[in-house]
């Protein structure tokens, strides 16, 4: 077998990423003519949400409050922000698991006194936890209650977000916001479902707030989502397994 130089092998990968950021700029365009000049609060593109998310973003998943990212999407983002899962499972380990259901966790990039490691890459992005569940698997709550906990845990979100933005905290300002179709994995929540949620959160809080910005979500999803949401499971299929993915289920 005829092994091709290192530098090749670079320049392909290089190219890949190239070509799969040229395909959301077309999608993004796209959805933009869709919407007749107006804003569209979410848009859906394909690809890998790690790849594709721009500098200092922030990645959106749903997690349960027990401190566990243990299948899909999750396990992605506790091998790609291991100082992110550092801070979360602190916080679902001090705390009373249902105190978080409903609420967010966003996570700032590592500081300069405390550099990323390899995994974390140069991106800068925050992750936001939204705990739409208290538990996984048979103790998960039934799809109606997970679609109450995301509104207000999204409703946290923005105010926090929001806040930064505006200044408050000290820690730098968050840039755009990014998604994965969270809660259509082991959480058991059709998309469409969680989808028409988030508009509605996100058309209430626009009109609150006409004037200071319009606010959006980009949600990339991928014919290959056969992940799992927040659990501490490790069984079943999912794309827990095999290679670290960003296109998936959260």
């Amino acid at each position: 077998m005829k092994m091709q130089p290192q530098g090749q092998e670079q320049e392909r990968g290089d190219g890949d990423r190239q070509q799969e950021r040229s395909l959301i700029t077309r999608q993004l365009g796209d959805a933009e003519q869709g919407t007749s000049g107006g804003f569209e609060m979410i848009r859906e593109v394909e690809g890998d949400l790690f790849e594709l998310a721009p500098e200092g973003s922030v990645l959106i998943h749903a997690t349960n409050a027990l401190g566990a990212w243990g299948t899909g999407i999750a396990t992605s983002f506790r091998t790609r922000f291991p100082t992110a899962y550092t801070t979360y499972h602190r916080v679902c380990t001090q705390s009373q698991p249902q105190s978080l259901v409903g609420t967010c966790l966003l996570i700032p990039p590592p500081s300069s006194s405390s550099p990323p490691s390899a995994s974390e890459g140069k991106k800068n992005h925050w992750v936001a936890c939204l705990f739409t569940s208290r538990a996984y698997g048979r103790g998960k709550p039934p799809p109606a209650e997970i679609l109450g906990n995301t509104e207000r845990a999204v409703r946290d979100l923005l105010g926090r977000w929001r806040a930064l933005k505006e200044g408050e905290g000290g820690v730098g300002a968050p840039g755009e916001l990014w998604a994965c179709r969270f809660n259509s994995g082991r959480f058991g929540v059709e998309w469409r479902e969680t989808r028409g949620v988030v508009e509605r959160v996100l058309k209430e809080e626009n009109d609150r707030r006409k004037g200071e910005g319009e606010m959006g979500l980009v949600v990339v999803k991928s014919a290959e989502d056969r992940g799992a949401d927040g659990g501490g499971e490790r069984k079943g299929r999912g794309i827990g397994r095999g290679r670290d993915r960003g296109r998936g289920r959260g």
